[in-house]
Formats: structure tokens, sequence, C-alpha cells
């Protein structure tokens, strides 16, 4: 879709404008940071829980370098560098020491589409020796969070580790629950959703969340595991105290940050644990509050971060990991991925298209995986319609079937297509029934007017290669869920 959302290039200039995200104050700044600190200074027993909580999960734990030998050849996207990695530690002869770096690269992130007037993200390269030292105590750390639900009296938090179906279905079901007297929190990083006790959902979002940790937020992770362990967890804090490098794109100019405190680099491997603690002290403080949308922001700021909400007036409002609950034929709520999603990466592809021969050919191939990875084991009319325009070779109904020898090239389309959608797809396997939905039922959430949703079905089933789709119902839908608009207004 032709929207007006930014891919900013990989030069100084844009460079200079995205390494706002990590340096820039925030309004009120410093009482921010000090609230923060006193909040965390005030729950110490909160985090006694969630130690109480944790521990048992430790139980396998054999300690950093013990749990590098034993798994870094496990099953993972980045096996191989990994391997690598570890081959280079042995040769150096240096498991043992704290920290294998000195300073954290920082670059661009590669084709992040942001919209206009927003800063582009970048990236902190801490390398693969370093995340070698903590992926396995932050992964025993998530496993326990989405184990075990954290109970405070007036409400219940959930962490979801990932986007499970089931998992989701639950959460949304939970979420969608008009009153019973407790409130319920749902989070993943950054990404959380709040009913109050009366029943009514909030999305919330955090304003520089990576930026808004204090030197206390790091010490106070450290509460929540055994004694024995807390250096390995310190170690992965020291990172985040390392310097950054910037480079010039002529190669000849670089400079070297180094912070006052700890801050968030976004590769480091605490990223998922420490946001999840952060969003958990956020809904704390929202709980103990005036339970209005100006009494939330005011208890945010209580904790040290400054958030935006949305208010969830039908259940098809409420967006997590980038789904929405959908009432299927049969009345369930079921978790469907939001259709901005899906229309921002319709039409394009990261890299050359996969594949020989054709392009016309490769291109609808492509866009069939789209459509059949994105909204996997899903029946609609507007779905079929979406696939029959693409009118190409039979492709298998299962993605699941993608590891077969004879769909080689289709794994590369897969892999294309969840570079577009910017993360990893939770394909269903074959097992998982087929959940019916009518039109109207998936566009709920964007309150088209009967006349917008049959135009813009319409444009669909007509739309083909080279064809891009331009009506004020894709226009609602990119502004719901990703604040984008059209190139070309309706």
């Amino acid at each position: 879709m032709p929207h007006d959302g930014l891919v900013y290039c990989d030069c100084d200039h844009c460079v200079r404008l995205a390494l706002r995200r990590l340096t820039a104050a925030r309004d009120g700044e410093e009482t921010l940071r000090q609230n923060q600190r006193d909040f965390i200074a005030a729950k110490v027993s909160f985090f006694e829980q969630l130690r109480c909580l944790y521990e048992p999960f430790f139980d396998g734990y054999d300690g950093r370098v013990v749990e590098m030998i034993n798994h870094h050849a496990d099953p993972h996207p980045k096996k191989k560098l990994r391997e690598q990695a570890f081959s280079e530690i042995q040769d150096a002869n240096s498991a043992e020491e704290r920290i294998y770096i000195k300073k954290v690269k920082y670059k661009m992130k590669p084709d992040d589409i942001a919209r206009f007037g927003k800063y582009g993200r970048m990236i902190g390269d801490l390398g693969v020796a370093a995340s070698l030292q903590g992926f396995r105590i932050t992964e025993m750390l998530k496993l326990a969070q989405s184990s075990t639900p954290v109970d405070v009296g007036t409400g219940e938090m959930v962490f979801v580790k990932s986007a499970n179906s089931d998992v989701l279905r639950n959460q949304f079901q939970h979420l969608s629950t008009r009153s019973d007297g407790k409130f319920h929190f749902t989070y993943h990083s950054d990404d959380s959703v709040y009913r109050t006790r009366d029943g009514i959902a909030y999305n919330i979002d955090i304003a520089s969340c990576d930026a808004s940790h204090t030197n206390e937020l790091f010490d106070a992770l450290l509460l929540v595991v055994p004694d024995i362990w807390k250096d390995d967890l310190r170690i992965l804090c020291d990172q985040c105290r390392l310097p950054i490098e910037i480079t010039s794109r002529n190669g000849k100019q670089r400079v070297l940050l180094r912070p006052i405190g700890a801050r968030l680099y976004s590769g480091s491997t605490l990223t998922t644990f420490i946001n999840n603690i952060a969003s958990m002290l956020i809904a704390l403080a929202i709980s103990e509050g005036e339970q209005t949308e100006t009494g939330f922001v005011t208890s945010a700021a209580r904790a040290g971060y400054l958030i935006t909400l949305q208010r969830c007036d039908k259940p098809e409002d409420i967006q997590f990991l980038k789904r929405s609950p959908v009432f299927d034929a049969s009345g369930e709520l079921q978790p469907v991925i939001n259709m901005g999603v899906f229309l921002r990466a319709s039409g394009t592809c990261r890299g050359d298209l996969a594949g020989r021969g054709d392009v016309c050919e490769r291109a609808r191939e492509f866009q069939r995986g789209l459509i059949q990875s994105t909204f996997p084991r899903m029946d609609a009319p507007f779905l079929k319609n979406l696939l029959a325009a693409t009118k190409t070779r039979d492709f298998p109904a299962v993605l699941g079937r993608l590891d077969s020898q004879s769909f080689r090239n289709r794994r590369v389309v897969l892999a294309q297509v969840e570079r577009n959608l910017s993360y990893t797809l939770n394909i269903e396997s074959s097992l998982t029934p087929v959940l019916k939905f009518s039109d109207r039922s998936l566009f709920v959430r964007y309150d088209l007017s009967e006349y917008e949703l049959e135009e813009m079905l319409d444009l669909f089933s007509k739309a083909g290669f080279r064809d891009s789709v331009h009506c004020s119902a894709v226009e609602k839908i990119l502004q719901k869920d990703y604040g984008l608009g059209l190139l070309i207004r309706c």
C-alpha cells in the first residue's frame, strides 16, 4: 500500500536524529527519574514477591559458563553464529572473563518504517559473544514470568511470552470481561493492555521506554534472582554501562559516548526482561491510583514513565502483539493479526524476490505466501478473494509443509515474508482447526461503513500485479494500527 511511512537511510544526518531516542531528555526528565528511584525504593516487598515466584525455575541453572558450554548449539536462528562465537571464546581462553566486549557499536536499524516526524531507530550491536553470557539466564527469567501470573491482591499481571493463539485467546477473554472487581494486566516487554476493576480496557504505549530506565531499576533486577546467580545478571547490566561507538558513513570519523549510568541498549539480552519489570511497575502504580485516564498518566509518572492511552470501547479495539480479538462465526473471540500489519506489508518485498523466472509469477507467489502465513487456518470470503487474485501455481495449504524438500524455494518466500512483517511468524500446525469469519467481523475494529467495506473488498478482488489500492477504508486501517496515512488522500 502506498502509505506515507518513511524508511530512513543510513546517513550521518539520519543517525544524528535517530540517536536522540537514546540521548534526548523527556519533559520533566529529572523529576521522572527521581520518581522512579522513590517508587522502586518503596516496592522492595514486590520484588521479593517476584523472587519467591521465580526462584524454583533456577533449579536447573548451572551458571553462565556451564550454560554457554551446554546450550550454545541449541536450535536457534543464530545457531551457526553462536557456535562460531563460542569457538572464538574457547580459542581465546576467555570463557571465565566477566565481560567479553569493551564497547557497543551503535548503528541504524535497516528498512525500518517510521511515521513522519518520528526519529529512526538504532541498534546497539553487542555481538553474539555478549549474548552468550546472558541468553540462558534471561530465558529462565522469561519462562518464570510466563509461567507465574503475579497476584497483587487487587488484580493480576500476566506475561505473554509469544503470540501463541491459545494463550492470546485466554488473555483477550480476560481483557474483554466487563467487570469482576479486579484489574487484569497483560504485557510483553513494553507492549501492554490494562483492564480496570470496572471492566474498561486500555492499550498502553510507553514513550521512550528504553531510555527511561534508571540505575535503580537495573539494580532492582538483581532482587528477583537467587543470590548465587546475581552476578550473572549483574554482568548483563554492566554491558549496558559500556560506551557506545558511532562511526561516520565516510569511515573517517567516529565518536565514543560513555553513559553516566546504565542505559538499555536495544541489542541487550536484558531488553524483554527489564521492559517487563518496567511494565509491571507501571501497572502497579496505576492500580494504586485514580482509575481515570488522567489518573493513569499521573500514576505512570510516579513510576518514572510517560505513557499514552487508547481506551477500548469494544473488544476489537484491544491491540496486543499486533493482534486483536475478533468474533468468529461461532461467536467465540479469536486472536487475529491486525489488518494494518498485512496491508503495510502487501505489495512490497525486502530484498530480491525469491526464485527465478517471471517476476510477475514470483511476486504473486510471494503475495500468496504473505496471505497464507499472516492468516493461517482462517476462512473468510475476503481471504478467498485475495488468494484467488494471486492466480499462481498451487501453494501448500499448510505452511508447516514448507520443510518438504520439494518446497525449498518457498522456505525462502516464508523467510522474506517474516522480514516484511518485521517479526517471526507463529505458524499454526495442520492440527489447528480452521476458523471461519465473516468479512464484517474482521473489520469491526476499524469502524468502516458498509460502503467503505464493500468498496475495499471489491478493489482487493480486482487488484493484481503492479496495482495499488487507494480508498478511505485502507486509510482508516493504516491510521488505526500504525498512525500512517496514504500518499494520495481519499
